[in-house]
């Protein structure tokens, strides 16, 4: 009984990560791929002159990657971050954890649950 608990539990985890993975791939046009390839091509031109030395491209080229790799840190953070976010939150192991809860009264002042 309990593994068949777990099994579905972990069943629900993966469909809402995959769920989620799917809404996080956008939709892309042609028009969108053309220019994200053409800018592309101008990285690596410019690439291209700081190999053969000139020192505004490998400043250029230099800034580009600094840009990519901050980019790509920064997506792998939201990845974990969102990863953890999905997973199920646990409840609480005894009622007093629910019972000791503040509870706003009438006054303006805080009254324990007794």
């Amino acid at each position: 009984m309990r593994i068949r608990q777990a099994v579905r539990q972990f069943t629900l985890v993966v469909e809402t990560i995959v769920d989620g993975i799917l809404m996080l791939v956008p939709r892309f046009s042609i028009r969108t791929l053309l220019i994200v390839l053409t800018i592309a091509a101008m990285a690596a031109v410019v690439a291209g002159t700081a190999v053969r030395g000139q020192n505004w491209a490998w400043g250029v080229t230099i800034g580009l990657a600094s840009l990519g790799l901050t980019a790509l840190v920064h997506a792998a953070w939201f990845g974990t971050v969102w990863l953890l976010a999905q997973l199920p939150l646990a409840e609480p192991e005894t009622p007093l954890a629910v019972e000791s809860r503040p509870t706003p009264s009438s006054r303006g002042q805080v009254d324990f649950l007794e």
